[in-house]
């Protein structure tokens, strides 16, 4: 990955996931792929 990729995309993450915590992750067999499971913990929505 071109290092501008890369740190456009940490940005990009770093927005989508701001005050959220990792609830899962799943690994399966080829060809499923990996899954990660976040949940927002921002008191905000509630």
């Amino acid at each position: 990955m071109e290092k501008e990729n890369k740190i456009y995309t940490e940005k990009v993450l770093k927005h989508l996931f701001l005050g959220a915590q990792v609830d899962g992750i799943q690994f399966g067999i080829f060809p499923t792929p990996i899954k990660i499971y976040f949940t927002n913990m921002d008191t905000q929505f509630l």
